[in-house]
């Protein structure tokens, strides 16, 4: 009782006066009183300290990226370096021309189209940006859940690509492999790529030339004595907060699960669905200044209530160690609020420094609300 009374989370419908002109208005368009009422309504959500407020004016697609094509906005980052922010999203249709690399300034205005046509193809999904101290430059690997992994300049310029179809005979035992992300591990000039669509096994090559060093862990399982048995590695990415640590998101298993750069397991969390049903099946986890997390997640199996979790990671970390499950310090309600425009599953988030959140939604499955789309959306942190 006294978790949900804390979250609190959903605003309380209220009237607008645009609702009593709208009644009135006899000769006025319906269409007109629409668009009034839509611009005019505020979408509130979470907790204070960490409230936020819908920003409907932010995250303007450029022409080579045009809204209307797309289908699921699946990856973003955050420049170490500039603070823009980058996104990969799977088109409905490939053509010459088209972008699927986009940058946003700091403040999630306009974006700006980057990089070849081909990096539109073979379904993009996981996006990662690393700053090279010896390189002295910025990098983003971008894996496709169509077996081809790529690295890149953040002007949108292919290093390389590596294509791992050859898996299917030359190592069957991780066939088939449908990349979901890239953790670059730091200090090192290797990084763990996880196949959560398809073996579920996260493997490790070289960031300087993609070649596989021949060690992976991991692969399908809910065996509890077998703690690195994994059902979805969706994502996997540094704890900051911490040396010689990474997390990965376990995301059937709906659970947090730390792992040494090396790939040995040390500890999980689990997410109670009881406690709040949109934060089932984490995506993604963003850590900001090695306090405060942002957890996009599907949601319940129903896919209803699909929500982004405002953590105290600090708070979590105790949690787990005494096999308490993760209880969020606040809830963007996403899907709850949203879930009529088709904005129902979160699936990759950030926070920026100011704490704003832009959210990338999966197109998914339909669910009792409605036909759910991809999106992007922008969340204002109140004062």
């Amino acid at each position: 009782k006294a978790t949900v009374s804390v979250l609190n989370w959903v605003s309380p419908p209220r009237k607008h006066p645009l609702h009593c002109i709208a009644k009135m208005a006899g000769g006025l368009s319906s269409l007109v009183v629409a668009a009034a009422l839509a611009a005019a309504e505020r979408v509130t959500t979470g907790t204070a300290p960490w409230r936020y407020e819908l920003d409907r004016t932010r995250l303007q697609m450029p022409a080579s990226a045009p809204m209307e094509n797309l289908k699921n906005a699946h990856g973003l980052q955050v420049d170490g370096q500039d603070g823009s922010i980058y996104l990969v999203y799977e088109p409905k249709e490939v053509y010459e021309g088209l972008q699927c690399l986009v940058k946003f300034d700091p403040e999630g205005r306009q974006g700006t189209g980057l990089g070849p046509v081909e990096l539109c193809e073979n379904v993009p999904h996981g996006l990662r940006y690393e700053y090279d101290e010896a390189a002295g430059q910025g990098y983003l690997y971008h894996a496709h859940n169509n077996h081809v992994v790529y690295k890149t300049t953040t002007d949108g310029e292919v290093v390389w690509r590596l294509n791992v179809t050859s898996w299917e005979h030359d190592r069957p035992e991780y066939w088939p492999f449908k990349p979901t992300e890239v953790a670059v591990v730091p200090g090192t000039d290797f990084m763990w790529v996880t196949d959560g669509y398809g073996s579920s096994y996260v493997h490790k090559f070289s960031k300087s030339n993609a070649t596989y060093l021949g060690a992976s862990f991991g692969g399908g399982g809910t065996n509890s004595t077998a703690p690195l048995h994994l059902n979805c590695p969706h994502r996997m990415m540094v704890d900051e907060s911490e040396v010689d640590r990474m997390i990965i998101m376990d995301r059937s298993n709906s659970r947090f699960v730390w792992v040494t750069y090396e790939g040995e397991y040390i500890d999980h969390a689990s997410v109670d669905e009881s406690i709040v049903p949109g934060l089932a099946r984490p995506c993604s986890y963003k850590i900001l200044n090695g306090s405060v997390s942002v957890v996009p997640s599907l949601g319940n199996v129903q896919e209803e209530h699909g929500a982004i979790g405002i953590y105290n990671h600090t708070a979590l970390k105790a949690a787990k160690k005494r096999g308490a499950p993760a209880v969020p310090m606040s809830v963007i309600a996403e899907a709850d609020l949203l879930g009529k425009e088709g904005r129902q599953h979160p699936h990759d988030s950030v926070m920026l420094p100011n704490g704003d959140v832009v959210n990338a939604d999966w197109g998914g499955h339909p669910t009792p609300v409605g036909p759910p789309k991809g999106a992007l959306s922008y969340w204002r942190r109140l004062p």
